[in-house]
């Protein structure tokens, strides 16, 4: 869903993958899997210090962030219009 939701989103807005509590290895390899098409970007979060900035208590999180400011927040796992429709309203407003 996530990289439906960035190749989707790419020419307006960046979506970044937190893989958090695992090794390199494990994550390149479901980088592989999950974000094969390549519009996704993701990092490493082995030490956990971007879930305790953004207070993530679990994955899968989605956190929609503009201007450096977070907008909204899903837990869990999460229909993609719940997460499109108002990621489509807060994008217009920055066109």
């Amino acid at each position: 869903m996530v990289d439906e939701l960035a190749a989707d989103f790419e020419a307006r807005a960046t979506v970044v993958a937190v893989a958090r509590l695992s090794e390199l290895s494990v994550i390149e390899d479901g980088v592989i899997e999950y974000l094969p098409s390549g519009a996704t970007r993701w990092v490493s979060d082995e030490d956990n210090a971007i879930s305790e900035a953004f207070g993530v208590p679990r994955n899968p999180v989605s956190i929609l962030v503009v201007g450096g400011i977070e907008a909204d927040r899903w837990l869990g796992s999460t229909p993609v219009t719940d997460i499109c429709n108002p990621l489509d309203e807060m994008l217009g407003l920055y066109e």
